[in-house]
This record gives C-alpha cells, structure tokens and sequence, in this order.
C-alpha cells in the first residue's frame, strides 16, 4: 500500500506535505507549552515519515524542515517565540539540498556563540557513504553535538529522546 501511494506523489511532494508550520501555543488554564521541542530536518520523506511516527504514539509535537535553509528559518523563528525559544533537539540530515546540513550546523553554532540564538543540541543523522572515522570527524568538526548513522531504530531514537530530555 505504501509503493502504492509513493508512486502517486514524488518524494518530494510527500515530504512537503509533511512540514508543517507549527505555532507556539500556550494553553491559558495550565499555562502548558504545546509548541514543538523537537526539529527533524530532511529531505527524505520515507525517513520524515518514519522518524515523525517514531513521536506519534508520545503525543510529542515535532517541527519539520527539508533542507538546512528551512532549518534556520525554523530556529530563527523559534527564538522569537513568547512561549519556547529553542528546541530540545535538532536532528540534522547530512546531505540535502539547497543547503545541506554542514552547512547549515556551521551558521547555527556560529550564530549561537554569538548569543544570537539560544543554544540547542544538533544531532547529525546520516546515511553518506564516506566512512564512519571521516563522518565522525566531519561532525565534530562542524559542531554537531552528536553522530547517528541511518537507518535509526525505534529504540535509538527513543533513546536520544530521553538523552536530550524531550519525554
């Protein structure tokens, strides 16, 4: 059923439906946040799928982005907020479009040891085909608070979930 459906739209069309512009909205009786803590940047609509389903059964409200562009926009945005100004996680895809996640990750720790944005841990979430040693260092070069290969299981993303405290 799924081929199905993904042979109807492009990839691209389906990840587009997937982001949504999520409004920071404060429930005046219990003062609760129910904007979104966690940002997941992609381009690949299977993956955004899967990782946006990972959160479904948390009640956990997610931000969605498919390129680093976007990403920025988001956080920027964010910051401004009246309600929450940062996201408990970022998850980062490597290689995308129009900006890809390097870059992205360069100008966002930049722009946050500048005091500019809030800080924000920045997963790295990656399929590339260079090797895991050269990834790593890449990362960690770049700022990235943290490496994680594809494919993800339920089970690591849960995990990482709790690292950063988001459930």
């Amino acid at each position: 059923l799924m081929v199905f459906f993904f042979k109807q739209k492009t990839a691209y069309e389906i990840a587009q439906r997937l982001v949504g512009s999520e409004m920071c909205i404060r429930d005046s009786k219990e003062n609760l946040c129910e904007c979104a803590h966690v940002l997941i940047v992609n381009d690949n609509a299977c993956l955004l799928w899967v990782m946006n389903g990972y959160l479904r059964d948390s009640g956990e409200k997610v931000d969605n982005a498919l390129n680093g562009k976007e990403a920025i926009t988001k956080i920027e945005e964010k910051a401004l907020s009246r309600c929450c100004s940062k996201y408990k996680v970022i998850f980062m895809d490597v290689n995308m479009p129009i900006m890809n996640g390097i870059e992205a990750t360069k100008i966002l720790v930049q722009e946050m040891k500048l005091g500019r944005l809030p800080t924000q841990p920045i997963v790295a979430v990656t399929a590339a085909d260079m090797s895991v040693d050269e990834e790593v260092n890449l990362c960690k070069e770049v700022g990235f608070d943290m490496y994680q290969r594809h494919p993800m299981t339920k089970s690591d993303f849960i995990n990482l979930m709790h690292k950063y405290d988001v459930f």
